[in-house]
């Protein structure tokens, strides 16, 4: 007996619905643990940040450049969540009168998604608070964008 393709995207959203029931984490209880950043440490290893082949910069300079790095990490990751939402959700547009599975896999998966960019955002509230001033993410992850005449779809990137 053939499997239909409709039968094997079922049976995927019926995993995925109970795999969400049962792996259920807590940015504070399973990330977060009370922990806060040590500002005298990196928070990249070099193999990522790559700090380490910048021989202009003091071991201060590129500690510094790392956390840097690091706070804007949060910040992309953070923004990327934004767009994997909203995508999310308009795939899930064509099941809310259809395919109650696939709708609820989809809800769950975009429920992930919002705690994910919820850690992010604390993520990066906790490192500002130890980093001197100055520092800015443009765009702001949290801003609606602005309507824009200019812009066909409707938006600013300004």
């Amino acid at each position: 007996m053939q499997t239909t393709l409709r039968e094997i995207l079922a049976n995927r959203y019926a995993k995925c619905i109970d795999v969400s029931k049962r792996i259920r984490w807590d940015i504070d209880r399973d990330v977060i643990r009370g922990r806060t950043f040590d500002f005298g440490k990196k928070f990249l290893p070099d193999g990522l940040s790559r700090v380490d082949q910048l021989a202009c910069l003091s071991g201060k300079e590129r500690r510094l450049m790392s956390q840097i790095q690091g706070r804007t990490y949060a910040n992309i990751f953070r923004l990327v969540e934004r767009y994997i939402v909203a995508k999310v959700l308009e795939v899930s547009r064509g099941h809310c009168l259809g395919d109650q599975i696939a709708l609820e896999a989809l809800v769950r998966f975009s429920d992930e998604e919002l705690k994910h960019q919820e850690l992010f955002r604390r993520l990066e509230k906790m490192i500002a608070e130890g980093m001197p001033a100055g520092y800015a993410f443009r765009p702001d992850p949290d801003e609606k964008p602005r309507p824009c005449s200019a812009n066909p779809l409707g938006r600013c990137s300004r």
